[in-house]
């Protein structure tokens, strides 16, 4: 008897590969194009960099394919066993549907735990990993981090524009040197200019050529009275310092981008320095990782009884109904984390409202299904 459960778990497991590679694989590439869009049509990108971004994208496509993967494949194995009469005979036979499903619950704990993984330790490092490849670019190549008419911001205290570029040499070049509020202390002009990469790879050596250089006055930079004009160079270097763009980008990481001691953290630290630290949000954003490491438990209990009681073999009907049921879920999980803010209605356990509506229907339903 135990071939049936072995033959149910294969045809599951073959479904959902197959679904878990696919959609983590539109996930993805979706992500690269509308985050990194800009690196693709750039060809000074080494290809080395674009896969590294590719793969550590793919823990964050992982917390909701891999439940929803699961999902697809209960729903067209049960479904097509349904359809086929054979669910029917194994109940003829004397064997509970129950007992034919207890590897695929197994399965579901399972695969909660390694969400569970993947959202608390290596989608976090994955994020950090991701702010910081700029400044390894940069270390490497830098001048594909010099794209023409655009300005360009990821350097601190800096703006940059430039109006061509051929390799590492570059034309009509602006530089505005920022105080901390973005007020212009000195802006740089220059016909000609070369980027080269410091062996440390800690800095850039931007080389201006027939440079002017305008300067304002650091106690007041919006008193254009006291600006120094008509200073000229032949060659003036700017050493671009990485230092300062990989700490600003740690720096603009939200709740979602740390790891789960950086959050508890983050609440110790905020209640002990501020009274009027607000931590509901980093709370909600705890309980959210662990019930969303658990949408592969939620929803194959409810796609068992939704499998059984489907009666239809069409691979594009149940992928469809799985699309349904499994975005159902995920935008009743985005609508509760709205209210993170709110603590009146203490966000932190209103996120579990999702998997407790999700879970006791899906046990429900296979009270039903026991009794037929």
């Amino acid at each position: 008897m135990a071939v049936l459960r072995y033959q149910l778990l294969r045809e599951v497991l073959g479904a959902a590969t197959l679904s878990l590679v696919l959609l983590t694989l539109v996930l993805v590439v979706g992500n690269v194009m509308t985050r990194f869009f800009y690196l693709l049509v750039s060809s000074d990108v080494p290809l080395w960099y674009l896969f590294e971004i590719f793969v550590l994208l793919i823990p964050f496509s992982l917390i909701f394919t891999l439940p929803w993967s699961l999902l697809t494949g209960i729903l067209l194995a049960l479904g097509r066993m349904s359809a086929d009469q054979e669910l029917v005979a194994i109940r003829a036979a004397g064997l509970s549907l129950g007992w034919l499903t207890a590897p695929l619950v197994l399965l579901a704990i399972f695969l909660s735990l390694v969400n569970l993984l993947i959202s608390t330790v290596v989608a976090p490092w994955c994020d950090a990993r991701l702010r910081s490849m700029a400044y390894v670019l940069a270390g490497r190549n830098p001048a594909v981090l010099f794209e023409p008419r655009q300005v360009i911001s990821i350097f601190p205290g800096l703006r940059i524009w430039l109006e061509e570029k051929q390799g590492p040499y570059l034309k009509n070049v602006h530089v505005w040197e920022l105080d901390e509020r973005e007020n212009t202390l000195r802006s740089l002009r220059a016909k000609r200019a070369q980027i080269e990469a410091d062996p440390t790879g800690e800095s850039i050596l931007l080389t201006l050529w027939q440079a002017r250089i305008e300067e304002r006055n650091p106690e007041d930079p919006r008193d254009l009275t006291k600006l120094r004009i008509g200073t000229r160079f032949e060659e003036a270097p700017v050493r671009i310092q990485l230092a300062p763009m990989k700490q600003l980008a740690q720096k603009r990481r939200g709740l979602s981008s740390l790891r789960l001691d950086e959050l508890m953290e983050r609440i110790w630290q905020g209640r002990t320095a501020r009274e009027d630290f607000n931590f509901y949000p980093t709370l909600t954003e705890i309980q959210k990782r662990v019930a969303a490491a658990l949408s592969p438990l939620a929803l194959a209990l409810i796609g068992i009884p939704l499998g059984v009681h489907f009666h239809r073999r069409e691979t594009s009907i149940g992928i469809a109904f799985s699309v349904a049921v499994a975005l159902s879920y995920y935008f009743l999980l985005v609508f509760v984390e709205t209210f993170k803010e709110r603590g009146a209605v203490y966000p932190e356990l209103l996120i579990w409202l999702p998997n407790i509506l999700v879970q006791t229907l899906g046990l429900w339903l296979c009270w039903r299904l026991s009794r037929w």
